[in-house]
């Protein structure tokens, strides 16, 4: 099973503050001296939809204001389903970002608006003397296009705070010599591969993509569809589904892969759900589960009868089927190896396509 911690997130004051005290005495991050640092630095990302380790890293309290890294503004534009933006221009004296809105029904872009910084407004701003804009003119361009963009044009990204970079509140920004600027947002073919396996796997992934820095966010986003999916196998997809749809979703990569405050929501929900192999209650809410979708289908087509989905099945507990009209009907003595059987056989009629 998939280790949680890379996007945990605290459920109550005193669990943030454990997890505050433990990230402090860590010495990973040096400018954190105290546990109250962190406490504030993870309550600043926690409202701008960022986990514990990410705010730490990469949110600053600078005068009051949080200060954020470019790098994260711009993967919080990316993993939003409402926005997108493409680097258009990119070069050591100008970058242009253009930004887009999603649709939600065909997923198709329109443009919103474009960001650009130059050198020239550099220079009116004072900034071109320091050393680090010397040294790094595209990242620090690349840092205020974007981030100008994203309060221009989809400021909700971050639930209506205002975003700032570390130069704007009077620090200097720090630069990630290594990262990279994404300047073409056409998926690469690795990129489709791995769509492709999330809709093959019902919007589950067994692992990040190989031999792939994919980043940070990205790793913990694969993270959690590497623990839903084991999940998925203990509890089944009855009531795997239905944990889902109580918090909106179809599937489980349907969440933002940044929205690491829902991840955590959503795992911890599936987690609740026990074993209904080996427990009556969750037997008993699977095969509620089961009717309920069975119901829905007959709305619209002809369902098949228990017995017909369940007669070709060798079950150890003889139960007459033909005087089974709804799942929910089905006894609780079946022994754990014949309720696996009777949830795989119905989650092949009524779940093959979730």
């Amino acid at each position: 099973m998939a280790n949680l911690a890379t996007y945990y997130s605290p459920t109550s004051i005193d669990d943030a503050v454990r997890v505050s005290s433990a990230l402090a005495s860590s010495g990973m991050f040096p400018d954190v001296k105290k546990p109250e640092q962190a406490f504030a630095k993870m309550m600043a990302g926690a409202e701008l939809g960022f986990g514990p380790f990410a705010a730490l890293s990469g949110v600053d309290i600078i005068q009051g204001r949080p200060a954020i890294r470019a790098n994260l503004i711009a993967s919080a534009v990316k993993a939003n389903h409402k926005y997108d933006f493409r680097v258009t221009e990119h070069t050591e004296s100008k970058c242009t970002v253009e930004f887009f809105e999603v649709s939600s029904k065909d997923d198709s872009k329109e443009s919103i608006g474009h960001s650009t910084f130059t050198m020239d407004d550099a220079k009116k701003a004072g900034l071109t003397s320091k050393a680090v804009w010397k040294q790094y003119p595209r990242n620090m361009l690349y840092a205020r296009a974007v981030s100008n963009g994203v309060r221009w044009h989809c400021p909700d990204i971050f639930h209506g705070s205002t975003v700032y970079t570390h130069e704007e509140l009077g620090v200097d920004e720090p630069v990630e010599v290594d990262s990279i600027v994404i300047e073409d947002d056409e998926p690469s073919q690795k990129e489709k591969a791995i769509e492709q396996a999330a809709d093959a796997l019902d919007g589950d992934v067994e692992e990040p993509p190989p031999n792939r820095d994919i980043g940070e966010q990205s790793n913990r986003f694969y993270k959690f569809l590497e623990a839903m999916k084991e999940e998925k196998k203990r509890i089944g997809a009855p009531l795997y589904y239905s944990a889902l749809q109580e918090h909106g979703l179809k599937k489980s990569n349907d969440i933002g892969k940044m929205d690491f405050g829902k991840m955590s929501k959503v795992y911890n929900a599936v987690k609740e759900c026990g074993d209904y192999r080996e427990e009556d209650y969750s037997w008993r809410r699977t095969l509620d589960c089961v009717e309920s979708r069975r119901m829905r289908r007959a709305e619209k087509e002809k369902v098949s009868s228990i017995a017909d989905i369940l007669g070709g099945l060798a079950l150890n507990f003889d139960e007459p089927l033909n005087e089974i009209d709804s799942a929910d009907d089905l006894p609780i003595e079946y022994e754990p190896e014949d309720r696996e059987k009777i949830v795989t056989k119905f989650t092949s009629e009524y779940y093959q396509a979730s």
